[in-house]
């Protein structure tokens, strides 16, 4: 009763996702055996995986397509039942489509996804990423990778029927559901067989500089020499670098190869040139000059066209739910109890200390204080290829505790110091917005929301408790004294075994509740 008084007070109205029925949802999940090869000319990539499906009630197994198949075997091995659910297993070869930007060359990374589309009208496609892997090694070995999975999915609307009688002539909406392994070229080996030898060309181009400018023969077959290596290099390597309609790094370190032979063979001939004209001083001053001048341009030229490290990839941001309240006639609530003991135990505790993911009554946790919730179909669940689980949590910008300090990741990770969680392999915050957590095994636990706590004020009881007793000295003080909370309510003072006031949280991410004030007495 008290609870469902207090819900009234500080209503929490979160837009639940729409969600398909759950007998029509189809998990679809893959192993992938072999990445035997990566034609990147084309666009092409060899594969080899097995790929299942897993759904309950009615399903047309056949009906599910690998969206970016070129030519594949696809090889039936079975389907079982046990009840109501159903299992298809199929085991495929063949080549994949895919793009593959050049751009960055040899500094790309590409991406080999295996794509497996359904329109929603015969299922809603849902990543199996739990049950999915990857061998650890390919028989790709000019590309380093993680042997990981990302698993995505999306639903994106055609303007198209696709033959379904219930669609006649309305679009119709397709579900994909893509697993993508990233690779990336060795850096070191790519340095040694392409960038290396232009280097050593564009040296000896220099070395002409060195000589006198009397010695024309000499200077002019250096220049000449470095000019014919730069084309035959590049005639010798064009088969392993990309047929792109625009330049790539490797095209423009040429092309800086070839101006820097071509000016050190025009300033041969200009210092022949002075030379034979009784400029020997000036001839011997514009050698000095291009001496430094052309490898320093060269150099910066370089450096300006070899790209960066790309951006981290900033996860995708959850729409903050809509956190709506009630409306009172009250702006102060008086509730009694036969129990006042510690702050913990009171109505008042649920509607001030929340979690990252606040689930309302009824209602699944939302991700009011995360920019996502973590999930098997994105990004912040990684399956590793060892078994082990890593899921990420990220704190949206700008939140704060009741009394204005801001949220950092050692309130998350303070916690899990005071706990000792079987199944925990580590946890570490690469940022202050972030905690990451690695799990011994694909659980479900792994996904339940973590807790924050204001590590500012808890902090120092943890550091200084005796060993062991770090999460007992925690738990008393929190029983014991008002401190910072992130929900609606903040618990402003407490009196045991006589009463309890909590108040309005001026920091709250949402609108105010609705009864300003709430006071519970024993």
């Amino acid at each position: 009763m008290i609870r469902a008084l207090l819900a009234g007070a500080f209503v929490l109205v979160a837009a639940s996702s729409l969600r398909a029925d759950s007998s029509r949802e189809v998990y679809v999940g893959v192993y992938l055996h072999d990445v035997t090869r990566l034609i990147l000319k084309d666009g092409m990539v060899d594969v080899d995986f097995d790929l299942w499906a897993k759904w309950r009630g009615e399903f047309d197994h056949e009906q599910l397509q690998v969206a970016n198949a070129a030519t594949l075997e696809r090889h039936f091995l079975g389907e079982e039942s046990d009840r109501d659910w159903h299992t298809a297993r199929w085991r495929v070869r063949g080549t994949l489509r895919g793009e593959f930007p050049m751009t960055r060359f040899p500094y790309d990374e590409q991406i080999v996804a295996v794509e497996l589309e359904l329109p929603t009208q015969l299922g809603r496609l849902v990543p199996d990423a739990a049950g999915s892997g990857m061998e650890s090694r390919f028989s790709l070995t000019d590309w380093l990778y993680d042997p990981e999975f990302e698993a995505r999915s999306e639903e994106r609307e055609v303007s198209s029927d696709l033959g379904l009688l219930e669609r006649e002539g309305l679009p119709s909406t397709v579900r994909k559901v893509a697993y993508r392994v990233r690779l990336r070229r060795p850096i070191v080996t790519v340095a040694l067989k392409l960038f290396l030898p232009l280097a050593i060309i564009a040296l000896v181009a220099l070395v002409a500089l060195f000589l006198p400018g009397s010695a024309i023969e000499p200077r002019s077959g250096i220049g000449v020499t470095a000019l014919l290596s730069c084309f035959a290099f590049q005639f010798t390597i064009s088969d392993t670098l990309p047929s792109v309609a625009y330049l790539t790094l490797a095209d423009t370190l040429f092309l800086i190869a070839y101006v820097l032979s071509t000016c050190a063979l025009i300033v041969t001939i200009a210092s022949h040139s002075l030379t034979r004209t009784d400029r020997a001083a000036q001839s011997a001053r514009l050698d000095r000059t291009m001496r430094v001048l052309l490898p320093t341009v060269a150099a910066i030229a370089v450096a300006v066209a070899i790209p960066g490290d790309l951006p981290p990839r900033e996860p995708e941001i959850d729409p903050l739910p809509d956190l709506g309240t009630a409306t009172s006639s009250r702006d102060e609530l008086h509730i009694g109890t036969n129990i006042l003991s510690n702050i913990t135990g009171t109505p008042v505790f649920a509607g001030g200390y929340w979690q990252l993911l606040e689930a309302p009554p009824d209602e699944h946790p939302q991700p009011v204080f995360v920019q996502r919730r973590p999930g098997i179909d994105n990004e912040m669940v990684r399956f590793l290829a060892d078994g082990r689980l890593e899921v990420t949590w990220k704190l949206r910008e700008g939140l704060k505790w009741s009394d204005g300090t801001p949220l950092v990741a050692r309130d998350l990770t303070l916690p899990w110091d005071a706990y000792d969680l079987a199944h925990v392999v580590g946890y570490e915050a690469p940022d202050d917005r972030t905690l990451v957590v690695t799990w011994d095994g694909r659980l479900a636990m792994a996904l339940e929301t973590p807790v924050a706590w204001p590590s500012h004020v808890l902090d120092d009881a943890f550091q200084n408790a005796e060993e062991g007793e770090g999460y007992g000295a925690v738990r008393e003080l929190r029983r014991t004294t008002p401190t910072p909370s992130l929900g609606p309510y903040v618990v402003t003072e407490y009196v045991p075994n006589e009463r309890v006031v909590a108040e309005a949280n001026p920091e709250f991410l949402g609108e105010p509740p609705a009864i300003r004030r709430v006071v519970v007495h024993k």
